[in-house]
């Protein structure tokens, strides 16, 4: 009965989401590069990550998962984005006290040498030199137990974004907060990402760019000592609500795989040879003594693929 109305439960929550909903690409905010997730183990699982615990990622996605974390870690990550792009990013978690526990994490992003197109006098597209467009993010992370069912947890953010010869910089605060359930098995999580304001401009003219704000609800079920799933609903509010599905699954004590689907998939396909993979990721994890090793891969069809790998280790 209790498993049931959990259940009932998830879906409402799930579906509020929608009362969010405005028309489809009603706009586009700046500072995209905020809205990229650095984590080949979540990427291994489609990003489906908002209610996972106890896990150095989670400053990624929902800081309160890491109220639960009882020693010190650190993990680096480095990511092979499409279009040769690439980037990587670093994190270390320690507990303050018994009930808070303390992060501190940088990321980057860096687009390579890129043709740059002007329009010529007779009206004409013509190349003129390369450009190359670059972000960095450092922030710090707070995560509290306030009670034994619920953890609270907040980011705070400063980003700098270079387009050519510009850059433009914002501060942005991340809201998480993680509920165990009284189904043992059962987690769910749901954060509000990249509320903040814009601190420098890439114009003389000061045009204000929105911020990337997402709102995220999810699920985490253990199915049993092996096997795990979670379910993202995520809103972001320049574009349409969109799912992702992931599992995990222990095959040996050292070892797990993964896999998962992105819903985004549509948006990836162009008529091409890599379609019918579009939205589709697979990793796998291995861990020995206080080491971890991850890998994650994830489709984005015809455009490419984004591969990550992550190294850390627990002190």
């Amino acid at each position: 009965m209790k498993f049931k109305r959990n259940i009932i439960l998830i879906i409402t929550l799930l579906l509020c989401m929608q009362l969010f909903a405005t028309h489809k690409n009603a706009g586009t905010a700046g500072f995209q590069f905020l809205k990229m997730h650095y984590s080949a183990r979540a990427l291994g699982m489609a990003n489906a990550f908002t209610a996972a615990k106890d896990d150095v990622d989670l400053v990624y996605f929902n800081p309160a998962g890491l109220a639960k974390r009882n020693s010190s870690a650190m993990k680096s990550n480095y990511i092979n984005y499409v279009d040769d792009m690439n980037g990587g990013s670093f994190a270390f978690v320690m507990p303050y006290t018994e009930q808070m526990k303390a992060a501190i994490f940088a990321q980057y992003l860096n687009s390579g040498s890129m043709q740059r197109t002007i329009i010529a006098d007779d009206g004409s597209y013509a190349f003129d030199g390369e450009f190359s467009a670059s972000e960095m993010v450092i922030g710090v992370s707070l995560a509290q137990t306030v009670h034994e069912m619920l953890d609270l947890g907040v980011n705070v953010k400063y980003m700098l974004e270079n387009l050519d010869d510009e850059s433009a910089s914002a501060a942005v605060i991340d809201l998480g907060l993680i509920h165990q359930t009284q189904n043992e098995n059962l987690v769910i999580g749901a954060s509000i990402r990249n509320i903040g304001l814009q601190l420098s401009y890439f114009t003389e003219e000061k045009i204000k760019e929105k911020m990337p704000t997402v709102l995220a609800i999810g699920a985490n079920y253990t199915f049993n000592e092996k096997l795990c799933g979670s379910l993202d609903l995520v809103r972001p509010l320049d574009n349409d609500v969109y799912a992702k599905l992931g599992i995990e699954y222990e095959v040996v004590p050292i070892m797990s795989i993964r896999a998962g689907f992105d819903s985004r998939s549509s948006d990836y396909r162009a008529g091409g040879t890599f379609d019918a993979m579009s939205g589709l990721s697979a990793g796998f994890g291995i861990r020995y003594k206080r080491y971890i090793l991850d890998y994650g891969v994830a489709s984005m069809g015809d455009l490419g693929w984004n591969n990550q790998i992550s190294i850390g280790y627990s002190l």
